[in-house]
């Protein structure tokens, strides 16, 4: 992954740096905050990836649970509607995930959150704020490790 710990800095002080990433580099910056939170991260190959940008895993006392991410590197006007959400619910019932997620720099429509509530337990939809608070705490985590 070409992103680190100066880069993840630097867009915890200029979040709206965001905006001009390529997507690529949106998919390995969210795969580098998924792992700081304990998830093991795959990404996969580009070009067309079957609408899943992102594996991650993770073993829990429980067993290993699958993650799938899809990411949307997108203009904050360019809000993501109910259908794209749906696409990535029905792939993680396909592949019998344990819970997909989008993550987008833009937001979500009213009909695409209406959507998310009713199935919570399968589906995390996480925008431009959400992204802001995971920076931060990734900061706050590497400052803190190293006291």
């Amino acid at each position: 992954m070409s992103v680190d710990d100066n880069l993840i800095k630097y867009f915890t002080k200029h979040p709206k740096e965001l905006y001009k990433i390529n997507p690529r580099t949106f998919e390995e910056l969210v795969a580098s905050l998924l792992k700081d939170m304990g998830y093991d991260v795959e990404l996969t190959s580009r070009g067309p990836d079957g609408g899943v940008d992102i594996l991650a895993t993770q073993k829990t006392g429980i067993g290993e649970l699958l993650l799938l991410v899809d990411c949307k590197r997108y203009n904050p006007e360019k809000n993501i509607g109910v259908g794209m959400v749906r696409s990535l619910y029905g792939i993680g019932q396909q592949r019998r995930a344990s819970m997909s997620m989008l993550v987008t720099t833009s937001f979500f429509t009213k009909p695409a959150r209406q959507f998310q509530e009713r199935v919570r337990y399968q589906l995390s939809l996480r925008d431009y704020n959400d992204l802001i608070i995971w920076l931060q705490n990734y900061y706050r985590n590497k400052k803190n490790s190293i006291v």
